[in-house]
């Protein structure tokens, strides 16, 4: 009997392998194959791990950059390459970059609120230092003021612009109709870094290229030269900003207007200039630091209350100075 079971069971166990012998390969298959996988992601994992180890500094500083939440793409050589050439401007410019950083850094107070408010991401805040350096400068398109609006969009934005006002010169408002003209562009793009890019070029500038190109980011696109550098532009600033000291800057923030007392006024303003004299200033001072104001009245037959900035006296006294200053020598370079 138990020399019966002694021949039975091998044949069982041929009998068993015959049987499930598909099955077994497949189980066998999935076994090398995933030793195969596991020993291949582990080995990438290794030579990431390595690779990150080896790299430069500035290259670690790349990896942990981002704009508005979106990361830079530190592992494609053509994009490294481009913003390694914005900051090497900057580096070959270092004292006009830092006093175009020490401008933008006193204002950054004043726009960041406004950002915040409207759930606009914080990165926005460097645009104006790439399309106007904080400054009040009108562009050959007509664009105007910090955030170079033209007057279409400006309008579309909710700016007042005719003959006695200038909206796209007050920060503040300039700022929030840009922050509509954000919300729009993420409704349509629904990525940042693209609603940066379309600040540019447009929305509909972009919305063609995407589609032409069969793309859906803005580091994939082929645009012009000035919108492709757009982005690394601002990276490359918000870089040097907040890892000056890598850099070996040190920024020095610049007074801004935050002190300023506001005077509404919600009725009209036959002569400006007796308007100034009354509330302790000169004209030339209030237009200075209210340049949304064109002219030297401000008709407001339909009540819109206005709110008109007024420096203390200390302030004001600098601002004539400086005007005096710039006056003189503007009158000897005349006489030459």
């Amino acid at each position: 009997m138990s020399e019966q079971k002694q021949h039975t069971s091998p044949d069982k166990l041929i009998t068993f392998f015959r049987k499930h012998s598909y099955s077994l390969f497949i189980f066998s298959s999935f076994l090398v194959i995933s030793f195969i996988i596991i020993y291949q992601v582990n080995k990438e994992k290794k030579i990431i791990v390595a690779v990150e180890k080896n790299e430069t500094p500035l290259m670690k500083l790349y990896r942990n950059l981002d704009f508005a939440g979106e990361k830079f793409p530190v592992d494609d050589s053509n994009c490294v390459a481009l913003l390694d050439r914005e900051i090497k401007k900057n580096i070959d410019h270092t004292m006009p970059f830092k006093t175009l950083i020490n401008r933008s850094l006193g204002w950054f107070s004043v726009i960041e609120p406004i950002l915040k408010k409207n759930n606009i991401p914080e990165d926005f805040k460097y645009l104006p230092i790439i399309e106007s350096q904080f400054t009040n400068v009108v562009s050959p398109r007509g664009a105007t003021g910090f955030w170079q609006f033209v007057a279409g969009t400006a309008s579309h934005c909710g700016l007042e612009i005719n003959d006695q006002i200038d909206e796209r010169y007050h920060v503040e408002k300039a700022t929030e109709a840009a922050c509509k003209y954000f919300k729009e562009a993420y409704a349509q793009f629904n990525n940042w870094t693209l609603v940066a890019a379309s600040y540019n070029l447009g929305m509909g500038g972009i919305n063609e290229q995407l589609k032409k190109q069969n793309v859906n980011s803005y580091y994939n696109l082929k645009l012009n030269e000035e919108t492709k550098r757009y982005l690394f532009r601002l990276l490359a600033v918000k870089a040097m900003v907040n890892h000056s000291d890598f850099f070996g800057l040190e920024f020095k923030r610049s007074s801004i207007p935050d002190s300023y007392k506001k005077i509404k006024v919600d009725s009209s303003i036959q002569d400006l200039n007796q308007f100034a004299e009354q509330i302790g200033t000169k004209l030339i001072v209030l237009k200075h630091v209210n340049p949304w104001i064109k002219g030297n009245k401000l008709d407001n037959t339909c009540k819109k209350p206005y709110f008109i900035s007024v420096p203390p006296a200390n302030i004001s006294q600098q601002i004539l100075e400086q005007f005096t200053k710039d006056s003189t020598k503007k009158n000897n370079l005349d006489s030459l």
